[in-house]
């Protein structure tokens, strides 16, 4: 916050001297209050990248702890993933969350893609959480 007044006020500084002073002491601070922003531009993307890229490793990690990958054995009538909705085949690799429902059984891709926008079951809504230690 204060680099960025520090900054718009040597701008208007330059804008203001620029005919009154002298030519190249306001073309060094524009220059100068260009390259501090680039700079502060630039930790702002590192530092929302860093965020980001936490965020994401959390949202794996909640959903790597919430459920569990089972096969399968034997073919129902009604076995089909609850969010894309394509049957589930006998001895296929299927997820079930660690929740309240039963039966209910996902493709790994199709419960990973869910994951990556809510914490929470598709069907009964029970949010996840990161159990601490």
């Amino acid at each position: 916050m204060l680099q960025e007044v520090i900054s718009l006020s040597l701008l208007f500084f330059s804008f203001y001297n620029i005919y009154n002073f002298s030519k190249f002491l306001s073309c060094l601070v524009i220059f100068f209050t260009f390259f501090l922003h680039v700079g502060i531009l630039s930790l702002y993307h590192e530092f929302f990248k860093r965020l980001r890229d936490e965020l994401q490793m959390q949202r794996e990690n909640i959903f790597l702890h919430s459920m569990k990958k089972i096969i399968l054995l034997d073919n129902r009538s009604n076995s089909q993933c609850e969010i894309c909705f394509e049957p589930i085949e006998k001895m296929e690799e299927v997820c079930k969350l660690n929740c309240s429902c039963k039966d209910k059984y996902y493709h790994e891709d199709c419960i990973f893609n869910w994951f990556q926008k809510k914490n929470s079951c598709p069907f009964c809504r029970t949010s996840f959480q990161l159990q601490s230690n």
